[in-house]
């Protein structure tokens, strides 16, 4: 009964140490996903000119696009939104452009056009591809 008793004892106690283990681990992670790329630095994982156009795309696109948030840059390319180092045939690049000179279904539809500067980093990253 003794055996049985200790036992017992040392389950209770590393089960009581790893649920203080887990439980004090708890709580805000750096570069989390929560939208803390602010205070501890962008999680976008990509090129130099990718992570520049992203918040164009963040702040442009993702409110009716949301799915392209999740996008890597080969996830444009294969989902023919982007043609690698050819702005003029990408359709998200055009899209956008549409603005500046007049094209059909400008995006984004009822929302100010793009700037010059943001239109520039769309195609300063498509270039760089």
């Amino acid at each position: 009964m003794s055996k049985n008793w200790n036992l017992n004892i040392k389950t209770f106690k590393v089960t009581v140490g790893l649920s203080v283990m887990l439980l004090s681990g708890c709580g805000k992670v750096k570069n989390s996903s929560s939208g803390d790329a602010a205070t501890y630095g962008s999680n976008v994982v990509g090129s130099v000119t990718f992570k520049a156009a992203h918040p164009v795309l963040s702040k442009h696109c993702f409110s009716c696009h949301g799915g392209w948030a999740a996008y890597s840059e080969d996830d444009y390319v294969t989902n023919s939104l982007v043609e690698r180092a050819n702005p003029d045939n990408s359709s998200l690049y055009t899209r956008t452009r549409g603005n500046d000179v007049g094209g059909r279904q400008d995006m984004p539809i009822g929302r100010p056009d793009l700037s010059f500067d943001e239109i520039k980093a769309l195609k300063d990253w498509i270039l760089s591809m």
